[in-house]
């Protein structure tokens, strides 16, 4: 039975409303509408359902489709402040019921939140009842919006309704559904060249950034600042817009912000931007600073997708269960081909719905000794195997009951039907034939000294005979990739941005726990 309520501003309950279902809270709170019937139906806030209590026994009736509220978050509100008797007896009656994962009250009348926010509620016979917009997340009312690509789409919308008036955008390239919108809108727009990618200098648009809000404080109107997901690169420059205005320390005003978007996460090098300009701000360094640059090495020109080792499965009952919050979401067969991709990308196998999901995350091979390894892509919020990050490019052997999560998602992904092929993985090892074996110097790692290891390594690197503009290619096998095989350019990172990659080693080192020996920059991208 649940005991506790809380409640909720309407400027809380606007932030609640844009949740999405892949964000930790699952997605919106389903409203339920405690006034009388005739209000109801003059006016409400869009998507909430009438509820009542029934005069005989007080049990909860709600109208419409009651199967949306049970295990979700429920939010009550009325005609009067929080404590009214109407409220109370839906809040009591939904306790008794049980089924709702957490209960919420807003703590002011209906029609304040009507006068704050007049596009989020509509005539209860409208065919717009229904139907709820989503609009970016509201950092400071009325003047500072944190969005994604989706809320940009829509400029012309949120003119109308925020009164925003100035689009920052922090993007490495600007897509052809947000330059149109900016036409059509007519709003202000200022691009902020950034990547997200640790290496990146995102402390040179603070500034920009700064001015902007500032601008638009004094002009009575409002901006939006947004990336691709709203998570990383906008975050930070709001997250640094309150650190100046407020003269808040970085993680005071990372956590502002995250209450209000909750899947806010800049990546490791955007953080350490932010820590550094707070000693700035109190004067305890000069401000020269910038992430240090991944140095490209000879042995990291190439990654091939997939490896030269992957083959068809020898087992082929491999499967990862997916689960949340201790439920069996879905089973995924792994056991079919020689590789599975994981990302946001349309092409992956497995689509990852997650906004700290990078377009290409991480990759499941079979390898030609019967395992199955886990290698994350590069990813800007790393791949986890029981709690533990992988190194970009570093095949993990995966064991039964090993726990994968991507990101920040709170969905894990365990691992079942691999046992037997541990056994011949581990045994193939422990002999010295590695996931390299065969190529060269590498297949002989574990019987060398580590100097005498590097110096074979960098012979075999450099003996290639590759120019500037080479390709490697992957040879063409449909069993390793159904008919499609990837390449990437060797001497210059590509340009191709759904990929999202920079110079890459010429094969994946296998481990045990996805950390090898190299002192290689842990680079996310």
């Amino acid at each position: 039975m649940l005991n506790t309520t809380t409640t909720v501003t309407s400027a809380e309950l606007f932030n609640l409303l844009q949740a999405q279902k892949n964000w930790p809270s699952g997605g919106a709170p389903v409203l339920l509408d405690a006034r009388a019937p005739a209000a109801y139906a003059k006016r409400m806030i869009r998507g909430a359902l009438r509820a009542a209590c029934s005069p005989d026994d007080g049990a909860l009736v709600v109208e419409g489709p009651s199967r949306r509220w049970p295990d979700q978050v429920v939010c009550v509100y009325g005609d009067a402040d929080a404590g009214a008797p109407a409220e109370r007896a839906v809040l009591d009656a939904l306790r008794r019921d049980g089924r709702a994962r957490g209960l919420l009250l807003l703590s002011e009348p209906f029609e304040a939140f009507r006068r704050a926010f007049p596009f989020l509620t509509a005539r209860g016979e409208s065919s717009k009842a229904a139907k709820r917009p989503a609009y970016p997340s509201c950092v400071v009312p009325g003047l500072l919006y944190l969005g994604d690509l989706a809320d940009a789409s829509a400029l012309g919308s949120l003119r109308e309704a925020l009164d925003i008036q100035h689009a920052v955008t922090a993007l490495a390239e600007l897509p052809p559904s947000l330059k149109d919108s900016v036409a059509e809108s007519k709003i202000k727009h200022t691009w902020c060249n950034v990547r997200d990618v640790e290496g990146a200098d995102i402390k040179e648009h603070f500034e920009t950034a700064f001015a902007i809000i500032e601008a638009a404080r004094e002009a009575g109107t409002a901006v939006l600042v947004h990336c691709s997901r709203g998570v990383s690169r906008s975050a930070s420059l709001c997250i640094a817009y309150l650190m100046r205005k407020e003269r808040w320390g970085a993680q005071a005003a990372r956590d502002f912000v995250s209450a209000r978007r909750p899947i806010v996460l800049p990546n490791d090098g955007f953080w350490r931007c932010l820590q550094e300009y707070e000693k700035e701000l109190h004067g305890e360094r000069s401000g020269v600073y910038a992430p240090a640059v991944t140095k490209t090495r000879l042995d990291d020109l190439e990654f091939e997708l997939p490896p030269p080792w992957a083959t068809d499965p020898t087992h082929t009952g491999a499967s990862l269960q997916v689960e949340k919050a201790d439920q069996v979401l879905e089973t995924l067969p792994v056991g079919e081909h020689a590789m599975y991709t994981f990302g946001r990308s349309l092409t992956c196998d497995f689509q990852l719905e997650h906004p700290s999901a990078s377009r290409m995350h991480a990759a499941l091979c079979h390898h030609r000794n019967g395992g199955l390894y886990l290698i994350d892509l590069k990813s800007s919020h790393h791949t986890f195997v029981d709690a533990k990050p992988l190194r970009p490019y570093e095949a993990c052997l995966l064991r039964d009951g090993s726990t994968v999560v991507f990101g920040a998602s709170s969905r894990a992904y365990r691992v079942g039907g691999a046992m037997a092929a541990v056994a011949d993985a581990a045994a193939e090892d422990d002999d010295g034939d590695g996931a390299d074996a065969g190529h060269g110097a590498e297949g002989k790692r574990g019987r060398m000294h580590p100097k005498k290891w590097e110096k074979k390594r960098r012979c075999v690197s450099t003996s290639c005979p590759l120019s500037h503009g080479a390709r490697l290619h992957t040879p063409s096998a449909s069993s390793l990739t159904r008919g499609r095989s990837l390449s990437l350019p060797v001497g210059r990172p590509p340009l191709r941005q759904g990929r999202r990659t920079q110079p890459r080693r010429l094969s994946a080192l296998i481990t045990g726990s996805g950390v090898g020996p190299e002192d290689q920059r842990h680079a996310l991208s």
